[in-house]
This record gives C-alpha cells, sequence and structure tokens, in this order.
C-alpha cells in the first residue's frame, strides 16, 4: 500500500481522509489503519473499486497504489 500516492490522488480530487473514509462507509480510525498498512487492515475489493472509481484511476495506478 502507497499511502503517498493514494493521498495525492485524495487532494487532487480535493478529499480528506474524513471524507473518503464516509464514501467508502467506514470510521477514519479504519481508513486510517488500512492506509498505514496495520496487520489485518487491508481494503478489500469493494473498497479498491470504489476509490479508484472516485478518483479515475488507470489499472497502472491500481497496483501502483495498493499492490507494489
Amino acid at each position: 500500500m502507497n499511502k503517498n500516492k493514494l493521498r495525492a490522488k485524495m487532494m487532487e480530487f480535493g478529499d480528506t481522509a474524513e471524507k473518503l473514509a464516509e464514501i467508502l462507509g467506514i470510521h477514519r480510525s479504519s481508513l486510517s489503519a488500512k492506509m498505514n498498512g496495520y496487520r489485518g487492515a487491508e481494503f478489500n475489493q469493494t473498497e479498491i473499486k470504489t476509490i479508484a472509481k472516485r478518483y479515475k484511476m488507470t489499472d497502472t495506478e491500481i497496483v501502483a497504489i495498493f499492490f507494489e
């Protein structure tokens, strides 16, 4: 999980962590745990799809942010 790249996308679209958490339907602390790579706290497939759609990510960006 590359949180810096995700944060850059959030900023590009004017979103805060609170806003993204709201969009995903999770608590802000859960988003923080996922972004910081805490054990057992990972983005699920539905969340990744939601984020990718919101930020109009290419497949390359999705891989760079979530899978590298």
